[in-house]
């Protein structure tokens, strides 16, 4: 199972303390938890460690980079998944459409 989430200005912290422990030591199914940034092109991805309780992080930083989803068997570039976000200085301005490339 794949949980994603995408943080906002109120969320950011929470995504990455409070319900990164919560669901990666609550839900046994859950295989990797990725957290995509809003305003920067970047990516933190918490992937469970074969079937252990132990996980890894691993973060996947500008629009060149891929991102690899071993849960969905997906591999996907950041420019691809923010494809729709409209940049000034390296800040996200403007969501102008779904950034997630079709399955």
């Amino acid at each position: 199972m794949l949980l994603i989430e995408v943080t906002s200005d109120s969320s950011v912290r929470s995504d990455h303390q409070h319900k990164a422990l919560m669901y990666t030591s609550q839900i046994a199914t859950l295989q990797e938890y990725l957290i995509i940034e809003q305003h920067h092109p970047m990516c933190t991805l918490h992937r469970r460690i074969s079937d252990t309780q132990e996980w890894s992080t691993h973060w996947v930083k500008g629009v060149n980079a891929t991102l690899e989803l071993t849960s969905i068997d997906l591999n996907v570039t950041l420019r691809e998944l923010y494809k729709h976000i409209r940049w000034i200085d390296g800040k996200a301005i403007e969501k102008l459409g779904s950034g997630f490339p079709p399955a």
